[in-house]
């Protein structure tokens, strides 16, 4: 099998399957800033949380519960932020039968399962907005990533973060295993 430069990606042969793992880029600033950060966020709820409780109904209480909805929302995507870098990987599972994406988190995983006769065009489409702008969507959308495929008109795609040069090592050795998902 063809080697990337980036030890990120694992290749493995089982059976009639190939097994792709790329693991998230991690990035320890950014860790260590979301992870104080998470902490300060925890402290912050657990605080409104208690002054929500105890406060009579009014328009603080009302201000509060409003605020909190917010403040909930926002660590819970800071939280999956975190939780992708640290410990964040795609499993791809190739097969003459079906193709199984899925992106995993600790408590949290997102499986996408279609049959093989249904995907074609495994292609490599490099990040529109530049390399170093991320899509919003990220880890959480069907489509995200530099290798795309074809599912009837649905878009999948795999391979978050990777460098176009070993998202095409990795196409092509895919499709040397599983031709019929050549570019067409």
């Amino acid at each position: 099998m063809t080697e990337t430069s980036d030890k990120r990606i694992k290749l493995e042969q089982r059976n009639d399957a190939l097994l792709i793992t790329i693991r998230a880029k991690r990035n320890v600033g950014i860790c260590l800033f979301l992870g104080f950060w998470l902490v300060g966020w925890a402290v912050g709820w657990i605080s409104a949380l208690g002054a929500l409780i105890l406060s009579p109904l009014g328009f603080i209480t009302l201000f509060l519960l409003v605020w909190l909805c917010f403040w909930t929302v926002g660590g819970l995507v800071a939280l999956s932020a975190f939780l992708w870098m640290v410990s964040g990987k795609e499993e791809i599972s190739i097969s003459d039968h079906s193709l199984i994406i899925l992106r995993r988190v600790p408590f949290w995983s997102k499986p996408v399962a279609v049959a093989m006769t249904a995907v074609s065009n495994m292609r490599v489409v490099p990040n529109p907005k530049g390399r170093h702008q991320k899509n919003f969507k990220g880890w959480r959308s069907a489509d995200a990533g530099v290798i795309h495929l074809t599912n009837g008109t649905r878009k999948l795609g795999f391979g978050l973060e990777l460098d176009p040069v070993d998202a095409r090592k990795l196409v092509d050795t895919v499709v040397a295993i599983f031709p019929t998902l050549k570019d067409t």
